[in-house]
C-alpha cells in the first residue's frame, strides 16, 4: 500500500511539475563541456622515431602504421618515382619473396600495404608481434627485384592510359598544374613519358634518403599495452640506424590577380568537369581554421549547403556542387567543383563565384550558422568511435606544435566561431584574387560562353600548353565520314551482300580466359555468346525485332527500354543503314585523338542513347566507340571501346584487336581466332 501511494505521490510531482511548463519556449542548450578523449601515450626511440600508442581492447585486433614526415618531394621529370617506391616495398624482402610475404598475411587474415611515406599492417592482436616483423621488413629490407619493378612501371603505364579519356583524372592534371605550376611538387604528376626516366637505381637511391627514423612516426592503435608496444619497437626498429635526409622546402606559388579559364577539349562530352580553385596561406589548425570549417560547411560542405541548393535543387544544373579546403605547412587551397550540362556550363559557374562572393560580402544567418556547428559537431563525435582518431589527435599535436589541451576544447572552440569571424576568414582567403577556372569538356559549346570570366588557355590531357582545337575540315560532315568508313572496311555492295559473318575472340583478365562468339546472318538476325569460363556464359539473341539474353542457358527478361539498344548492338556494321532510318540522326561534332591519331567524331543519337564514335582521319576505320553510363552516384561515367587493330579477311577489314571497359580503369583485349566470312549457318542458332 504504501509503495502505491509512493508511486502516486511521484507521479502526482511530475504532472504538477509539467503542468508549469511553457513548452512553447525551446529549451536553451547547457555549455559545451570539454571532451575526455582518451590519451594517447607517446615516447621517442634514440634512433629519432616517435611512437605513438593508443590502448583499446574492446576488439582484438592492432594497427601500426609507420608515418615518414618528410616536406614534399620535387620529382621534376621523374615524376612518379615516388609511387614506384611505395609499391616496391612489398615486392619482396631480403627474407621472403612477394609469394612468401602474401602467403604469410594471408594466413593471418591481415592487411599490409605500403606506399611513397610509408606503410602500415593490421590484424587480430594475437599476431601482433608477426605484424610489426613483417612491417619492419618491408620498410628496412627491401630486396628490389628488377621483374617487379618492370611490371609496376607497365601496370602504371596502362593504368595512365586508361585514364586519358577519364574527365576525372584530366581535371585533377588540369588542376595541379594551373594551380601550381609543373615546378612545384603539388603540380608534378605521372606520365608514360616521366617514367621512362626512372631507374630501379633511382628508386633504390630515393629510398635511401627518404626512408630513415628521424622525422619518423609509429602510430599503435588497438589491444595493446605501451609497455608491450615499446617492447616490440625496440625490438624490430631499435636498430634503425638514422641517416640524414635532404629536403627542399616548396616555395608558395603566386596568386593571381584576376580570373583565367583553362579548357581542355573533350569533343564528346555531353557535361562539363568544372573546378574553380586559387591557392591560399592556412596553416594547420590555427585560430582561422575552425572559422573556415564552419564557412565550408554553409557554402558547400554538403546538401544543405548554399552551393547544392542553388545549383541542384533551385536551378537543376547538376547532381551536386560542392566546395574544400586544404590548410598545409607549406601550400594550402580553396576549392569550389560542380559538373553541369554543356548547355548551363557557364551559367553553373557564375552561380558559384556569386556565392563565393555572398559569403565575402554578407553575413551568414544564425540558422545557417547553428545547423553547420551541429553537423561538425555530429561528425567530430562520430571521429571519437574509432581508436585511430585518438593517434591522429596525437600525431597532428606534435607535428603542428598545437595546445595539449585542442582536441578536448574543439567543441568549445566551436562554438565559439562567429558570424562575423565567417565574415572575416571569407574575405580574408576567398576575396583579394582571382581564380583559376578549370573545365573540362566540349569546347565548340562551351568555349565562347567562357570567355567573360578571363582569357582562355587549352591545354592537353597532361595540363600542357596547347593551341585551340582544330575544328572539322571543310567538306567533310556526317555522311563523308560514314561513306569512307564503309569503303575502308570493304565497299557498300561487298558488305550489302554478305550473306553471314562468323567471329570468335579471345582475352584474359587476371587470369581468366574470356570467350566470345558473333555469328551474323543476313542484316536482322545475331547471335553473340560470352562464355567466362566458371563465371558461367551469357547469350544474346536478335531474331528480326525479337531479342533473347540467357545466362547459363535460362533466358532472362529483356527490359522494354533497353532492347532498342541491344538491338542496335546486335547488328553488323550499323552504319551501313544510317541514312536510311528516320530514328537515327547523325553529326559530325568535331576532331579528337584516340592512341596519338587524330580522328573525326561521329555523334549518333537513336533515341536518348548517345554514341561518340572516332573514325581515323587517314584511314577512314572507326577507332573507338564511346558511351556514356551512369556511375554508382547518378553521375555519368564513359566507356571506350577501342579498336586496335585491323585484318583483310575475305575482303573484309576485321577488327583483330578489341579493347572492350569491364568498369572504372579496367578493360580487356579480345583477340580474332577465327572468322569465317559467308559460311553456312543453322537458321536454329537464332531461334
Amino acid at each position: 500500500m504504501k509503495n502505491i501511494i509512493l508511486s502516486f505521490l511521484l507521479l502526482f510531482a511530475v504532472v504538477d511539475a509539467s503542468a508549469q511548463l511553457d513548452r512553447s519556449i525551446r529549451p536553451q542548450p547547457a555549455p559545451e563541456r570539454p571532451i575526455k578523449i582518451g590519451k594517447a601515450k607517446t615516447f621517442t626511440m634514440k634512433n629519432g622515431m616517435t611512437v605513438i600508442v593508443v590502448s583499446n581492447s574492446k576488439l582484438p585486433r592492432v594497427s601500426f602504421r609507420l608515418f615518414m614526415d618528410r616536406k614534399p618531394l620535387n620529382e621534376g621529370d621523374q615524376a612518379g618515382i615516388a609511387d614506384m617506391l611505395g609499391g616496391m616495398l612489398t615486392e619482396g624482402t631480403l627474407q621472403r619473396t612477394k609469394a612468401e610475404l602474401d602467403e604469410e598475411i594471408d594466413f593471418m587474415g591481415a592487411n599490409l600495404s605500403a606506399y611513397a611515406g610509408g606503410a602500415s599492417a593490421s590484424g587480430l592482436s594475437k599476431y601482433k608481434e608477426k605484424l610489426i616483423s613483417l612491417l619492419a621488413e618491408v620498410v628496412r629490407e627491401p630486396s628490389w627485384p628488377q621483374e617487379s619493378f618492370d611490371k609496376l612501371v607497365n601496370q602504371s603505364k596502362s593504368g595512365i592510359e586508361s585514364s586519358k579519356d577519364d574527365p576525372g583524372s584530366i581535371s585533377s592534371n588540369l588542376l595541379s598544374t594551373v594551380l601550381y605550376g609543373k615546378e612545384h611538387p603539388y603540380g608534378q604528376f605521372m606520365t608514360s613519358s616521366s617514367l621512362e626516366n626512372v631507374s630501379l637505381q633511382d628508386v633504390k637511391g630515393l629510398y635511401a634518403n627518404w626512408f630513415s627514423p628521424v622525422n619518423s612516426y609509429l602510430t599503435i592503435v588497438g589491444d595493446i599495452k605501451k609497455k608491450e608496444a615499446k617492447k616490440l619497437v625496440k625490438k624490430y626498429f631499435g636498430d634503425w640506424e638514422a641517416t640524414a635526409v635532404k629536403e627542399q622546402m616548396p616555395e608558395m606559388p603566386a596568386q593571381i590577380d584576376a580570373n583565367e579559364v583553362h579548357i581542355v577539349d573533350r569533343p564528346s562530352s555531353v557535361q562539363s568537369v568544372v573546378k574553380i580553385a586559387h591557392v591560399i596561406d592556412l596553416k594547420p589548425e590555427t585560430s582561422d581554421h575552425m572559422a573556415m570549417r564552419v564557412m565550408n560547411q554553409i557554402l558547400g560542405g554538403g546538401g544543405t549547403a548554399r552551393l547544392y541548393k542553388n545549383l541542384r535543387e533551385d536551378k537543376g544544373y547538376t547532381y551536386g556542387s560542392y566546395s574544400r579546403f586544404s590548410s598545409s605547412l607549406y601550400v594550402g587551397r580553396f576549392l569550389a567543383t560542380v559538373e553541369a550540362r554543356n548547355e548551363v556550363t557557364d551559367s553553373s559557374i557564375t552561380e558559384i563565384l556569386t556565392e563565393i562572393q555572398n559569403m565575402a560580402s554578407g553575413l551568414v544567418t544564425d540558422d545557417e550558422l547553428n545547423a553547420a556547428k551541429e553537423s561538425l559537431k555530429g561528425s567530430f563525435g562520430r571521429s571519437l568511435e574509432r581508436p585511430a582518431t585518438i593517434s591522429g589527435f596525437a600525431l597532428n599535436t606534435i607535428r603542428y606544435d598545437l595546445d595539449d589541451k585542442y582536441y578536448e576544447n574543439y567543441l568549445i572552440n566551436l562554438d565559439a566561431v562567429s558570424k562575423e569571424d565567417i565574415q572575416r576568414v571569407a574575405q580574408k582567403y576567398l576575396g583579394g584574387s582571382g581564380y583559376y577556372i578549370t573545365v573540362v569538356g566540349k569546347s565548340s559549346e562551351i568555349a565562347s560562353s567562357l570567355e567573360k570570366f578571363g582569357p582562355l588557355t587549352y591545354h592537353d590531357f597532361e595540363g600542357n600548353i596547347t593551341d585551340p582545337p582544330v575544328q572539322l575540315p571543310e567538306g567533310v560532315t556526317a555522311e563523308t565520314i560514314i561513306e569512307d568508313y564503309i569503303a575502308a572496311v570493304g565497299g557498300r555492295e561487298k558488305l550489302m551482300g554478305l550473306a553471314s559473318i562468323m567471329m570468335k575472340r579471345e582475352g584474359t583478365v587476371q587470369g581468366f580466359t574470356l570467350k566470345s562468339e558473333e555469328v551474323y546472318s543476313g542484316r536482322d538476325k545475331a547471335y553473340m555468346l560470352q562464355d567466362m569460363g566458371p563465371m558461367g556464359r551469357i547469350e544474346m539473341i536478335r531474331n528480326g525485332v525479337e531479342i533473347t539474353m540467357k545466362q547459363n542457358g535460362n533466358e532472362m527478361p529483356v527490359p522494354e527500354d533497353q532492347q532498342a539498344s541491344m538491338r542496335e548492338g546486335l547488328a553488323w556494321m550499323p552504319e551501313l543503314e544510317y541514312g536510311r532510318r528516320d530514328d537515327v540522326q547523325i553529326k559530325a561534332s568535331g576532331m579528337g585523338e584516340v592512341g596519338g591519331r587524330p580522328a573525326y567524331i561521329l555523334e549518333v543519337r537513336i533515341g536518348e542513347e548517345v554514341t561518340n564514335d572516332f573514325f581515323d582521319t587517314e584511314t577512314g576505320l572507326k577507332l573507338r566507340s564511346q558511351e556514356s553510363a551512369e556511375g554508382p552516384d547518378g553521375s555519368p561515367i564513359t566507356q571506350n571501346t577501342d579498336f586496335l587493330s585491323y585484318e583483310e579477311r575475305g575482303g573484309i577489314q576485321l577488327p583483330t584487336q578489341v579493347s572492350v571497359p569491364l568498369g572504372p580503369g579496367m578493360s580487356i583485349t579480345f583477340e580474332l581466332k577465327e572468322a569465317v566470312i559467308d559460311g553456312s549457318v543453322e537458321n536454329s542458332l537464332f531461334d
